[in-house]
């Protein structure tokens, strides 16, 4: 019988999920009872491919064995704010990336920010309403205005029905005398056409 090595002790209900990922890796792993907990074991020759494998995926889930740097502490760091620690120096002929700058974690430069693009159009400010021209051109806003404010405060305060008629007819006045006076021709500077 071939001997096996235990990878890690987890709960019952992680069993099938690590099994299957390291099925996936190519490994073959199987779940022994250990009082409340289950350990994962793989056969001795599959043992350092499959803490890579679970140390990528799941990196506090293994536990450090004595003098060995785990894999996901090489390649993965999970908090950004602690010092790095002194690498050890690899064997002659071995070299490992570090993937924590691959991955955007280490201590790269921060992305610059995007250059503002000075070619794009800015509209003028709109011009100013003009005043009305006349006398009856002001009595048409204010009964466009004043016209529905009576209709609100005559539905809100329960007023007589003649301050309701008011308000409709104020309004109606207004209106019907601002469309009858607007400009049929161009005002002064009006072109057809956009400038380029």
């Amino acid at each position: 019988m071939a001997e096996r090595a235990v990878l890690c002790r987890v709960t019952p209900d992680l069993v099938a999920h690590l099994v299957q990922l390291l099925s996936d890796a190519g490994l073959s792993a199987r779940g022994e009872a250990d009082g409340e907990f289950v350990r994962l074991t793989v056969p001795a020759d599959q043992e350092e491919h499959a803490r890579s494998v679970i140390g990528l995926v799941l990196p506090g889930l293994l536990e450090p064995e004595a003098d060995t740097v785990r894999l996901s502490d090489r390649l993965v760091r999970s908090d950004s704010e602690a010092e790095p620690e002194p690498e050890p120096e690899p064997e002659p002929g071995l070299r490992l990336l570090d993937g924590r700058f691959a991955l955007g974690g280490g201590n790269a430069a921060p992305p610059a920010p995007p250059v503002p693009d000075h070619d794009e159009f800015v509209p003028p400010p709109p011009p100013a309403i003009p005043p009305p021209r006349d006398r009856i051109s002001r009595f048409a806003w204010g009964g466009v205005i004043l016209g529905p404010i009576l209709l609100l405060l005559s539905a809100l305060l329960s007023l007589p029905s003649i301050i309701t008629a008011a308000g409709l007819a104020m309004f109606i006045g207004g209106f019907g005398t601002l469309v009858g006076r607007r400009e049929d021709s161009p005002r002064e500077g009006w072109d057809d056409g956009a400038v380029v």
